[in-house]
């Protein structure tokens, strides 16, 4: 019996069938892997494309929204395209829960940008999309940290409808098939209170006035780029002062910086050359009234506006030296094109010797940074302006002098024959600094003028604000300061996130 069973065993007749049959099932579940393998990568491939294109659609959206909003009030957005406030385009979803206060955002008050939606030359079977915009005034509450943990600063108090500190929070949604990507941006202006046509907010107010009196004004008045000479203003922005001081006593000299700057208004028909907001008043004045103290623009204030400026990664600041001092010369042809060269033979830090620098027009304003070095002597002028020269948005002299040499009274602008003429703001700072308009220039500065000295202990002589022109004008200029503070070299993006 048991000899039966082991021969039994050891018959192997039949077991390839079976075997067989086991590794063809293998075989063939192996194949249906691989096949539904070979399904489903497509599909991976192709989500991770469309969700690739969705963010950069919704980079795209950033972008549009940066450019859409330079040169525009970033108020006027909160309330939506309508300008209606609480409507439903101002009414729209955020980041936080139960916070429906995000405005859209379309290109009606960007005229020159495209709608948003596809990219431009696009169909939107390429993919879309849009924008969303609010101020950073949500505090904190309902498990939400505050809008400060994305701004880095506090809450602004404006509420939903009005920016106070220049800083906007944006959301774009980039969509492509069924796709969607969301990048939400804060987006940072740099703000500067300007409060008198020309503004001397340092630790010396020095001043001297010893131009062609007849040819010199002053004014805090709101004048628009299309006023002339002989019709006056007619901007409806706010008036502001002649001349703004830093309040208190200027140490060196043991009186007000107020009373400093009054002092080189000499006579009745210099004083008569200043006209503005009087500061008791508020009405319309000439003369020492008009010339104020004003804390709105101090010296810190200047410094944080400043480092600011230079640390946007848009901003090339141009380098001055004591070897190699500065120099920009134009003729009427070139005058938003100067010429830049040098007075001396070393010029460290490689600046353009020899090419020209465009100063911008007002529907294109530019940043124009010089930087110098320290000087205690108060004898470096860190730029030179010689020959005709013109220019729009911000003009920036660091550590040394602005002297105003140009010549010749070549451009007519507003029924007023000049060679120096700025739209925007002319601003020159730091230590043992001074601006001076000599006596071949005929300027006109529509905006505001601000010269800042950093140290409080220059040697007399030494002027911050120095007149012997033949003719200067500085004219206070709402339009043109806000060109040149809303300009897209002022503003950059501090935060973002994909959401």
């Amino acid at each position: 019996m048991i000899i039966a069973l082991r021969a039994l065993m050891r018959d192997q007749r039949g077991v390839a069938l079976p075997l067989a049959l086991i590794a063809l099932l293998i075989l063939t579940m192996l194949v249906l892997t691989v096949l539904n393998l070979g399904a489903v990568e497509p599909t991976i491939s192709r989500n991770l494309s469309d969700t690739a294109r969705a963010r950069h659609l919704a980079e795209a959206g950033i972008e549009w929204a940066f450019d859409c909003m330079a040169d525009q009030d970033l108020s006027q957005f909160l309330a939506g395209p309508d300008g209606v406030q609480n409507n439903a385009d101002d009414q729209l979803a955020t980041s936080v829960a139960g916070q429906n206060i995000a405005a859209r955002m379309d290109n009606t008050f960007c005229v020159n940008s495209p709608a948003p939606g596809a990219l431009p030359g696009l169909t939107v079977a390429t993919g879309t999309f849009s924008v969303t915009i609010r101020n950073d005034s949500i505090g904190a509450g309902g498990g939400y940290a505050g809008d400060q943990v994305l701004t880095g600063i506090a809450v602004d108090g404006g509420g939903k409808f009005v920016d106070t500190n220049g800083i906007v929070i944006v959301t774009a949604t980039g969509t492509f098939g069924t796709a969607t990507r969301q990048i939400t941006a804060v987006v940072s202006r740099n703000t500067l209170i300007v409060n008198g046509a020309v503004n001397l907010p340092g630790m010396q107010a020095d001043t001297f006035m010893n131009g062609v009196v007849a040819n010199q004004t002053i004014d805090g008045r709101d004048w628009v780029r299309a006023d002339t000479n002989a019709g006056g203003p007619s901007g409806v922005g706010p008036l502001r002062f002649g001349i703004t001081t830093q309040p208190g006593i200027q140490a060196n000299m043991g009186i007000t910086y107020e009373q400093n700057v009054e002092n080189a208004f000499d006579t009745v028909a210099k004083q008569n050359t200043v006209q503005g907001k009087n500061q008791s008043t508020g009405v319309l004045t000439s003369g020492f009234a008009t010339i104020a103290p004003d804390n709105s623009l101090t010296s810190a204030t200047m410094l944080n506006f400043l480092n600011k400026l230079a640390a946007n990664p848009a901003t090339t600041v141009i380098q001055s030296s004591l070897a190699c001092p500065l120099v920009l010369t134009g003729a009427v042809a070139t005058a938003t094109t100067p010429t830049l060269s040098t007075a001396g033979s070393g010029c460290p830090g490689n600046p353009p010797i020899g090419q020209t620098l465009n100063l911008g027009t007002t529907t294109d304003p530019k940043l124009v940074y010089f930087r110098g070095e320290l000087d205690t002597s108060s004898n470096f002028t860190g730029l030179n302006l010689q020959g005709t020269i013109k220019g729009a948005g911000i003009l920036v002299v660091e550590d040394g002098d602005l002297a105003v040499n140009t010549s010749g009274a070549g451009l007519t602008i507003g029924g007023r024959n000049v060679d120096f003429y700025w739209d925007g703001l002319v601003i020159v700072t730091g230590r043992y600094v001074g601006t001076g308009f000599r006596s071949t220039s005929n300027t006109e500065i529509r905006g505001s003028f601000i010269s800042q000295e950093a140290i409080w202990n220059e040697v007399a002589g030494y002027y911050e604000f120095l007149n012997q022109s033949n003719s200067l004008a500085i004219r206070n200029s709402t339009q043109n300061i806000n060109m040149a503070l809303r300009a897209a070299y002022n503003q950059r993006i501090i935060s973002w996130r994909e959401n």
